[in-house]
């Protein structure tokens, strides 16, 4: 991403939501490899530690929450208005607002997908993991 000296406040901003987007896409094909490893680890689980139904299904579901982001997220990539045909602040005030409806169900998703990791953390250790998820929301 290029910042030039002639950009406004806005479209650094517009530059700043479009990175952000492409980061989302890349943590949640991630996270989607870690969701199949977790489903093959309790699903190939031995003596029984992990034993809970529950849980695999509760992977699953973040499984298929997961692609539906995804899916959702390129769609608003490839469809969201240029800013560039903005000719009032209401148009520009629209676009950032929808980034921020974007924003906050990855964040959502991300909680959810914390809270099922740290559950299977205790199955797996007896206690629950230490997660700072006041550190994931933004200024």
């Amino acid at each position: 991403m290029e910042i030039l000296s002639t950009d406004t406040e806005l479209d650094i901003t517009y530059k700043l939501n479009s990175l952000e987007l492409s980061v989302w896409l890349k943590h949640l094909n991630r996270l989607k490899k870690e969701i199949n490893f977790l489903e093959k680890m309790i699903t190939l689980d031995v003596d029984g530690q992990l034993g809970d139904d529950k849980v695999l299904q509760q992977l699953n579901s973040m499984m298929k929450q997961a692609d539906t982001l995804s899916s959702k997220f390129k769609k608003y990539q490839h469809t969201k208005p240029d800013q560039n045909l903005c000719e009032d602040f209401k148009c520009d005030l629209d676009i950032l607002k929808m980034h921020e409806l974007q924003r906050d169900s990855y964040l959502d998703y991300l909680n959810e997908y914390r809270l099922l990791k740290n559950r299977i953390h205790q199955l797996l250790y007896g206690r629950k993991a230490v997660v700072n998820i006041e550190a994931l929301k933004y200024a």
